[in-house]
């Protein structure tokens, strides 16, 4: 399904601690009292003390940053301090306007909210045609006629223990994986492939001018700058 971030066209400024309620009864609704990730982790046997010592990040990015949740009426709350939880596929907020307050909770998984978080836009899509679970999405890019979103993934690997003498043992990691995928104006998904060839091939209409394009400003179609642009300038073939 085709969905237009109203955060897009709706201008207003996020303070830090300042909150933005316009929607009190949505807000209520879309805020669960805690989060999943302890119950997620634990399914895995990793303790709090064991993620120090994990190699890598759960997180798309560490810290929180400030973001905003909308639906389709517009802004449900900003101002709230928010990061997303790659491994356990859940937006965990700081709702309190307390500075002191450390209560972390999270966003209801629902189609019918969606988040920015800092300068990043994550959307839920639920039983998409992409082969991919319910889950959250990257959208790197709103067209006019086809999208570009990003779902990203965290796989744990389990610690392993050296079997001899001249081995190492090698520490648990969590290790990320990128999928970009071209998604109409139907919700159709294409996941974009790696190889140029097969990458052209996904895009039917006006291939040609597109792969000339691609080849004069020496694009990289498997970096994530490269493809917005790739994908922005299809849109404006159409």
């Amino acid at each position: 399904m085709k969905i237009k971030f109203i955060l897009l066209i709706s201008s207003f400024i996020i303070t830090l601690y300042s909150y933005s309620q316009t929607n009190e009864s949505a807000y209520n609704k879309m805020v669960l009292q805690s989060i999943m990730t302890d119950q997620f982790l634990e399914q895995y046997g990793i303790s709090e003390a064991d993620i120090k010592n994990i190699e890598g990040s759960p997180y798309y990015k560490d810290n929180f940053q400030i973001g905003g949740i909308y639906n389709a009426e517009g802004v449900v709350a900003s101002g709230i301090p928010m990061r997303y939880n790659i491994f356990a596929d859940e937006i965990e907020m700081r709702p309190s306007s307390n500075p002191d307050d450390n209560t972390v909770k999270s966003l209801v998984k629902s189609t019918d909210f969606f988040a920015k978080i800092g300068t990043d836009n994550f959307i839920y899509i639920l039983n998409s045609n992409s082969g991919e679970k319910s889950g959250y999405f990257s959208v790197l890019l709103d067209g006019t006629y086809f999208d570009l979103y990003k779902k990203t993934t965290v796989k744990y690997i389990k610690k392993k223990f050296a079997e001899t003498n001249y081995q190492r043992d090698q520490p648990a990691k969590f290790v990320k994986k990128e999928v970009f995928y071209l998604v109409d104006n139907k919700g159709g998904f294409y996941e974009l492939p790696s190889k140029r060839k097969s990458f052209i091939s996904i895009f039917k209409q006006n291939s040609k001018e597109l792969e000339s394009y691609i080849k004069v400003n020496k694009l990289n179609i498997t970096t994530e700058t490269d493809m917005i642009k790739i994908v922005g300038y299809y849109n404006s073939l159409l």
